[in-house]
């Protein structure tokens, strides 16, 4: 089971314009933009596409484009996936339907878990990124999300066409794994353990790696942008820090090659 053909990170913002010069600074590049039926615009880090909404609403999650929508909610249903939004027509058919992670830490139901709204359409025209990273952030590692249960989490997300690129169960600090589906990269972390940083995540971040991260950070900082959390090697140079975009999008920038 699949759950489509194309995904994009979405987040629902308050403010468009203060969004947009956030990850405009960072580098990221705007591929497409609109006012209706809400103002938006979508950006590419070169890997992802992402999706930003004026819409009302704050969150983060998915956006899955599938033409066999009918097919995949019946499916989905069958294994025991409860969605707690459906856009149908007059003959029941499926224009859009949308699910949270219910293994997310702050309840089943919570907005600030991990959100999945699949759409009826083909991604025909949609921007295809070239794959190679084009931000200030580095390589995109993994749309990091934070969860109260990995095991029972893993078996969630595998059972929607997610393979278990890595896990780690004992000896971490805490359980995680990291998951791919073909488009999209999660990391699934679970809360309360060893979390040792100040900022310990609780919503999903977007997660980048590079190696010359101190050099990255250096200069996002000088944009006038503070840190949420840094940490320093013995040269008391910083090769780790975090970034909340003015929505409160966490963006984490970590020393390390992938």
């Amino acid at each position: 089971m699949k759950l489509g053909k194309r995904t994009q990170i979405t987040l629902g913002v308050p403010d468009l314009a203060a969004e947009t010069k956030f990850f405009s600074d960072l580098g990221f590049q705007i591929v497409d933009e609109n006012t209706e039926p809400y103002p938006w615009r979508q950006f590419s880090d070169g890997q992802n596409l992402i999706l930003i909404n004026q819409d009302g609403m704050t969150y983060r999650g998915l956006i899955y484009f599938n033409p066999e929508l009918d097919t995949l909610v019946a499916a989905m249903e069958a294994a025991g996936v409860e969605f707690f939004w459906k856009n149908q027509h007059e003959d029941g058919s499926h224009e859009a339907a949308m699910f949270i992670d219910p293994n997310g830490i702050a309840g089943k139901d919570s907005d600030k878990n991990l959100g999945v709204n699949i759409v009826a359409h083909d991604a025909d025209g949609l921007h295809q990124p070239a794959g190679e990273p084009l931000t200030m952030c580095g390589k995109f590692g993994e749309f990091a999300v934070p969860v109260s249960d990995f095991a029972a989490s893993r078996a969630f997300w595998t059972q929607l066409g997610f393979d278990v690129l890595y896990a780690q169960e004992e000896g971490a600090g805490y359980p995680w794994g990291i998951l791919h589906d073909g488009m999209v990269v999660l990391g699934q972390h679970q809360h309360g353990g060893n979390w040792d940083m100040d900022n310990a995540f609780d919503i999903p971040a977007m997660t980048y790696f590079s190696k010359d991260s101190a050099e990255k950070i250096a200069f996002i900082k000088s944009c006038g942008y503070e840190a949420a959390f840094e940490s320093a090697d013995e040269n008391n140079v910083v090769q780790h820090a975090g970034f909340h975009s003015p929505s409160g999008q966490p963006i984490f920038i970590f020393q390390g090659e992938i």
